[in-house]
């Protein structure tokens, strides 16, 4: 048994260290060692160059380097042209596996085409009580959304990769990895589940997913050669033609949520430029322990404006508490302490909501970061006349 591990890099040369040295952690734990194990770089990026030589690692390294941007697609086929193994691994550049990766996944994948795992994004697990683990390779899940965060977090059967993905390239990055489940599940695949958290999807600026346009028009292209592939039910096609639509939408409702917090945010700032902080907020209505409601982003950045000051952040509470891995405590409402001197939701849709359920537990003050960010300014204003 061989597993091929195919790396894209595109201006990545400065995540090999960071991937060669979890590969060795992870051939390591092969019943069959090191020699189970083979890494293929596609080197995406014309202006770089990365050889075989400039690697000591236990495991057999290739390196293509291509003249010319490719896209990761085509990158991908290029590493599966030149891989040997049994298995195939698409690992971007800066993902991060466990070292018990491989020895999981091969475990779980049983008679199965492939196999996925349980995965962060961040911080945060990507399945939580809303998106379901188990089904997001059902038929509904696959046809209405992308199911999967990364192609990092499935292991594939060599054989079971579809000549149709292999022969069909797309020209706008950003929807290979979802072209390839659709033509999977067409082709009959079947994709076996493993609880088990391996993988963590890196989140930055600078995915490709982040560029809402360029996904648009991949997904447009995708929908055209599924359609015309002649794959599919008519029912089947119903649902593939409503995928970009569907896709916008998704994605451009967190982007639109985005927006706000940056905003919100740079109003913060703003204001503790001129000296008025978020720690003297809550200093002159004698609040020096609180709790943030949301531990997402903005949930974050709040906790890290307030950290060395003397308003302490003693906990977060959230709906997906058991789905987040933080520095202090996350928790449900319903398990949250009771004692903290004042609640602050960071969230920037549904707050009143949110208000409500609080008060039937809470009896503290309880602001909106929205409203605490429109009487610091106020307070700025003020401070010039």
């Amino acid at each position: 048994m061989v597993i091929s591990v195919i790396v894209p890099l595109y201006k990545g040369t400065r995540f090999l260290k960071k991937i060669t040295s979890q590969l060795t952690a992870a051939a390591e734990r092969l019943q069959g060692g090191a020699e189970s194990l083979e890494v293929i770089f596609i080197n995406d990026s014309p202006d770089d160059l990365v050889c075989e030589s400039d690697f000591s690692v236990p495991f057999s390294v290739h390196c293509r380097n291509n003249s010319v941007n490719e896209g990761i697609q085509k990158a991908r086929l290029q590493g599966l042209d030149m891989a040997s193994g049994d298995y195939i691994h698409f690992l971007d550049q800066d993902d991060l596996i466990v070292p018990d990766y491989y020895c999981s996944q091969i475990e779980h994948i049983g008679d199965a085409d492939a196999v996925y795992c349980r995965c962060y994004n961040g911080k945060r697990q990507v399945y939580t009580h809303e998106r379901i683990f188990e089904t997001a390779f059902d038929r509904n899940q696959l046809l209405s959304v992308c199911p999967v965060i990364s192609p990092g977090q499935v292991l594939l059967k060599r054989s079971s990769i579809p000549d149709f993905w292999k022969t069909h390239i797309l020209q706008n990055i950003g929807s290979d990895d979802y072209f390839l489940w659709l033509c999977m599940y067409a082709k009959g695949c079947r994709f076996a589940c493993n609880q088990e958290i391996l993988f963590t999807h890196s989140r930055n600026g600078k995915n490709f997913s982040c560029n809402i346009l360029r996904i648009k028009s991949s997904d447009e292209e995708m929908k055209d050669f599924l359609i015309e592939s002649e794959m599919f039910s008519s029912d089947d096609c119903k649902k593939i033609k409503e995928i970009p639509q569907k896709q916008l939408l998704r994605r451009y409702s967190p982007q639109m949520k985005d927006q706000v917090v940056l905003m919100v945010l740079s109003e913060l700032l703003e204001c503790m430029e001129h000296g008025i902080t978020l720690d003297n907020f809550f200093k002159r209505r004698q609040i020096s322990h609180i709790a943030i409601f949301g531990a997402a982003i903005m949930g974050e950045r709040i906790r890290g404006l307030l950290l060395g000051s003397s308003v302490s952040v003693s906990f977060f509470i959230d709906r997906n508490a058991e789905f987040i891995e933080e520095e202090i405590p996350v928790y449900s409402l319903k398990e949250a302490p009771d004692r903290i001197d004042a609640i602050l939701i960071s969230n920037i849709s549904g707050e009143n909501q949110i208000q409500k359920q609080l008060v039937e537990k809470y009896d503290v003050p309880i602001y909106c970061i929205r409203d605490v960010a429109e009487a610091m300014q106020k307070e700025m204003t003020e401070s010039y006349d």
